[in-house]
């Protein structure tokens, strides 16, 4: 299984401030809200070696929910769509008399 992008990016900021690697992680694309962001880039402009930091900054960040607007109106579609047949569907049982109880 694949770890999630934060998990990734504290694992790689962890390996860069102990030394084992020469590059700063970059911080998962259009994963973290704006604010989680700007915080991250403020603690790596300071040039904080401070993991522990960024466990705190990450760990309360909410991960953006980009796919949340594309699924709400994939779902309006597809029950207007739905609405749309069941109103073809009555048009056609409305064209005939109902039967009538005895």
């Amino acid at each position: 299984m694949t770890p999630a992008p934060w998990r990734e990016y504290l694992r790689d900021m962890g390996r860069f401030l102990q030394g084992e690697t020469g590059e700063r992680p970059a911080v998962p694309e259009h994963y973290f809200d704006r604010a989680t962001e700007d915080r991250l880039a403020e603690i790596a402009g300071h040039g904080e070696s401070d993991l522990p930091r960024y466990h705190e900054v990450v760990l309360g960040a909410l991960p953006r929910q980009v796919w949340r607007p594309h699924t709400v109106r994939l779902f309006q579609q597809l029950a207007d769509l739905g609405g749309r047949r069941q109103g073809q569907t009555r048009d056609l049982e409305g064209s005939s008399d109902p039967p009538r109880a005895s």
